[in-house]
């Protein structure tokens, strides 16, 4: 479960917590939901004892609560969406002069598709054969819509012309950018109508990454948490999770059915805070919260090393082929930490709440065995694993030992 999280003001306090439960009926193989507020931790069932306070969706509503999902958006700005009726209502209701006039127009149309050269036969025949059976002779007529007022809303679709293109297209023929932004977009004019009339409005947003470059990405979670109360965001992107305070992010876990949401920071740094730590968090956030998103974080010993080990990496997944041999899976399962000024042993102290599977990588010299015995005296890392070079190396001199296979052509490589 995670927190519920205020966004400036630190004199509001809690006033209820609301929970959600689920059970799984194996005969009938349906699920039962129900939303309700939690007061006791020792609840029991709450569908056996049926004590529980349901949490209406009426409240939803009020409160102003809204979920986003960018998944099928192509209809979200026609009368088939029930956002959009809600947003047109909240607005000043349907446009209803207009709905009617154009339902009219659709009933008695001036070229009318049954009486068209190749469908006009058939129809023929067809009335025809009704006559035979009904005393009152009904005819066939073909209309584009249901011509009731609730068929044409449901057949509106929305079309978009770019500047210079002419003719406008229906949404779906436009790129999945502008079909993921419509429904958000709209979902903020509800929210701004729900402030102008001074009523809340916060929502959940799950993963605004899909389908919209990083320089929209920035400007729409910017956007949403200036324009809403609270905003919680579910992302798989290191970039948009860094957009927010670091006491803000929650690193979400399922490990074997059991699932831990752990702060990033639990609280503002402290102004004693060492650079390296306070770099981690602040400047190469995206980076720190990547390599916690990985099933290991590594530790090296400082930045050249974190340089070298993505070079390393880079070049590896770049030249691999379809013999199973030259498969790296390195990236896809290690993440790699910025490690500044050579402290390891900080940086592996302050990534351990992050994550159960820590592992440091210290040089082979006598800083190395400095480090490692640092390390270990502290009882870092959390996974007690320390990889340490060869007694008197460092990862140069791994990456020397590469070159000195084929010098010459590497030489020649790197100088040009």
């Amino acid at each position: 479960m995670a927190r519920w999280r205020r966004r400036a003001d630190q004199s509001c306090k809690l006033a209820c917590r609301v929970a959600f439960a689920a059970r799984f009926d194996r005969p009938s193989l349906e699920v039962e939901t129900l939303r309700y507020f939690h007061d006791d931790d020792a609840v029991g069932d709450v569908f056996a004892d049926e004590s529980a306070v349901t949490f209406s969706t009426r409240l939803i509503h009020d409160i102003g609560f809204f979920s986003c999902r960018p998944r099928t958006w192509d209809r979200t700005v026609s009368f088939g969406s029930e956002l959009f009726r809600r947003v047109i209502a909240a607005g000043g209701g349907q446009p209803s002069e207009s709905v009617l006039s154009e339902r009219d127009r659709l009933r008695e149309p001036h070229a009318r598709l049954e009486e068209d050269t190749s469908p006009a036969p058939i129809v023929d025949r067809l009335n025809q054969e009704l006559r035979g059976f009904f005393r009152t002779a009904p005819t066939l007529h073909l209309r584009v819509t249901a011509t009731d007022s609730n068929g044409l809303l449901e057949s509106v679709v929305s079309h978009y012309a770019h500047e210079g293109g002419g003719l406008p297209l229906p949404a779906r023929r436009h790129g999945s950018g502008l079909l993921s932004l419509q429904h958000l977009l709209l979902l903020l004019q509800f929210g701004r109508m729900r402030a102008e009339a001074r009523e809340g409005f916060w929502m959940a947003l799950e993963e605004p990454e899909l389908h919209v470059p990083p320089s929209l990405q920035r400007r729409l979670v910017h956007r949403i948490q200036a324009l809403s109360r609270q905003t919680f965001v579910s992302t798989h992107s290191p970039m948009v999770a860094a957009l927010a305070d670091p006491t803000g992010v929650l690193v979400l876990r399922n490990v074997e059915g059991v699932l831990t949401a752990v702060p990033l920071l639990t609280s503002t740094l402290a102004a004693d805070t060492p650079n390296s730590v306070r770099k981690l968090f602040r400047v190469n956030r995206v980076e720190t919260i990547a390599a916690a998103m990985h099933e290991f974080v590594l530790v090296p010993e400082g930045r050249t090393d974190y340089e070298w080990l993505g070079l390393l990496v880079r070049a590896v997944d770049l030249h691999q082929s379809w013999a199973a041999a030259d498969e790296c899976r390195f990236a896809a399962f290690v993440g790699v930490v910025p490690t500044h000024d050579g402290a390891v042993v900080r940086t592996a102290e302050a990534m351990a709440p992050l994550h159960p599977r820590i592992v440091a990588m210290v040089d082979g010299d006598a800083e190395g065995v400095g480090y490692a015995a640092a390390l270990v005296a502290g009882g870092s890392p959390n996974s007690g694993v320390i990889i340490r070079w060869a007694e008197g190396e460092m990862l140069e001199d791994t990456i020397g030992w590469i070159l000195d296979a084929d010098a010459n052509a590497c030489l020649l490589a790197i100088q040009s």
